[in-house]
């Protein structure tokens, strides 16, 4: 099954290259900007596109956070990259290999 890593991240980036599987993630705002945070199944930013979209998340500041939960894990083979957007907006990302 593989273990569990979560963490916090403020910024765009790859979470995890290769195959693995999406559990959960969170959107935290700073309480007044909107924050929108959209996880994708690839191996670079360069690839983001509609038909690879795990999950799209779009916060309201003053709600100050909101996530997702899987109660079945998704699947991403090419590998796991979160593009966030909203000032002050951070992200929890929970996956497993």
């Amino acid at each position: 099954m593989g273990t569990i890593t979560t963490f916090e991240k403020t910024a765009s980036g790859q979470v995890k290259t290769g195959p693995g599987r999406f559990y959960y993630a969170q959107v935290i705002t700073d309480g007044s900007h909107d924050a929108t945070c959209i996880g994708y199944d690839i191996s670079s930013a360069s690839d983001a596109a509609a038909g690879n979209k795990l999950f799209e998340l779009k916060v309201i500041g003053a709600n100050n956070y909101g996530g997702i939960e899987k109660s079945v894990p998704t699947r991403f083979g090419r590998g796991l990259y979160i593009a966030l957007t909203g000032s002050g907006a951070s992200y929890i990302v929970e996956w497993a290999k």
